[in-house]
């Protein structure tokens, strides 16, 4: 046979991407066929040892890499991968802790890569990124921000972080608003002013919406008798009987609920910094 490495078929197809032959290139007889039509014998090959390539998918504005094994040791997956997505000429940041933890697996792997995202709204320290159209938050949002919990799961691939499902936005007292196309994660904080004076958890979203007034933290503001049974869903104040949406022990009523039992309270409503602006004079 001719000396020096082959390019050929072969009758055991199965080990075609295994490191079973002893330098020659194995290809499935269909490919052999099709390639000996093309390239005439002797043409001279370069051989490469890449084992990261990767690319840019246009059409859902992502990118990717396929990272295999690198069975010589002759290459730093980490590196490589820096230097091919650098190459890539992305617009987008890659999130290097959560591209790390894809880049775990031991045999070929093709991977979207995580970018970074930006987050806009309260001045909060949280680390996120978009991967697979869902968008992940770390745990620490879990320490700064009232929400439904149903809504930020942990993940196990991605450690210390949690999923946020950007299609049913949580309740509680803030609000999440994702916006693809810039890349931006905005969260805002509902703000409750009683006569100037900024309320903690006074006011809170609920799941369908709406907007909903924590009735016992305004009565203590007022000096006013509050009591509620969870039981009949029905709130005590100032001798008027409310119907309201007890959760988390604390009961909500709509802010006409209020201003039923105290005629006097007026409100404004700031929708460009989502803040509440209550006035209470007393006769």
């Amino acid at each position: 046979s001719i000396e020096g490495y082959g390019i050929h078929g072969n009758s055991a197809e199965w080990s075609i991407g295994t490191s079973a032959s002893l330098g020659c290139f194995r290809l499935h007889n269909k490919d052999i066929q099709k390639l000996f039509s093309l390239v005439p014998v002797g043409t001279p090959v370069q051989i490469v040892y890449q084992t990261v390539r990767g690319g840019i998918d246009l059409n859902n504005n992502t990118a990717w890499l396929e990272v295999y094994p690198d069975i010589y040791q002759w290459s730093n997956p980490e590196l490589e991968s820096a230097k091919v997505i650098q190459s890539l000429g992305w617009i987008y940041e890659p999130h290097w802790q959560a591209l790390g933890n894809l880049l775990q697996a031991k045999k070929p792997l093709r991977v979207e890569i995580p970018r970074v995202i930006k987050i806009e709204g309260e001045s909060l320290d949280i680390d996120g990124f978009y991967w697979q159209q869902q968008v992940y938050l770390s745990q620490k949002c879990l320490e700064v921000l009232t929400v439904n919990f149903k809504t930020l799961r942990a993940d196990e691939l991605f450690s210390g972080f949690v999923k946020l499902d950007t299609t049913d936005l949580p309740g509680g007292n803030s609000q999440y608003f994702w916006d693809p196309q810039a890349n931006t994660l905005r969260i805002i904080r509902l703000k409750v002013l009683l006569n100037g004076m900024e309320l903690s958890d006074a006011a809170s979203w609920s799941s369908d919406h709406r907007l909903l007034m924590n009735i016992k933290t305004i009565a203590a503001q007022l000096n006013a008798k509050f009591d509620w049974d969870c039981v009949s869903k029905a709130a005590i104040c100032n001798e008027m009987k409310l119907v309201g949406e007890p959760r988390d022990g604390v009961f909500w009523v709509e802010l006409e609920g209020l201003q039923r039992v105290w005629p006097q309270l007026k409100s404004t409503w700031d929708g460009k910094n989502y803040t509440l602006e209550l006035m209470y004079k007393k006769r």
